[in-house]
C-alpha cells in the first residue's frame, strides 16, 4: 500500500496549548484561534487494517495532539477519509496514542 499523506489547516487556542491543558485542535476556527498545519499519514493498523497517524512537525517540534474534544474527532476522521477516499476508523497522535476511534 502506498502511503497517503493529507495536510490540513487546524486551529487551536495557543495559550491552552502552551500553558494550559494541552493541544486540542479544531477542524474549523470557532473564533480567533491560532492556526497550524498538521499532516496525517494513512498506514497499517493491527486491528482495523488502516488508520490515520499524525506526523511529527518538520521543525522537530513534536506538538502531539493531546485529544479531540466533542465531535471534532468524528469531523477530522470524516474529512481525512473523504480526502483520501478510504474508510479508516482510527486516528493516532505523534506518539501512537489512539485519539479517536469509531466503535464497531
Amino acid at each position: 500500500m502506498v502511503p497517503i499523506i493529507i495536510t490540513l489547516k487546524m486551529f487551536h487556542d495557543a495559550f491552552e496549548t502552551d500553558h494550559g491543558d494541552g493541544y486540542y485542535p479544531h477542524v474549523t476556527n470557532p473564533g480567533t484561534m491560532s492556526s497550524t498545519f498538521e499532516k496525517f499519514i494513512l498506514g497499517p493498523d493491527p486491528v482495523s487494517e488502516i488508520a490515520w497517524k499524525q506526523m511529527p512537525h518538520s521543525d522537530n517540534n513534536k506538538m502531539s495532539i493531546d485529544g479531540l474534544d466533542g465531535d471534532i474527532g468524528s469531523q477530522l476522521l470524516t474529512l481525512l477519509n473523504q480526502k483520501a477516499n478510504v474508510s479508516a476508523i482510527k486516528i493516532y497522535n505523534v506518539y501512537g496514542l489512539c485519539i479517536h476511534s469509531i466503535k464497531t
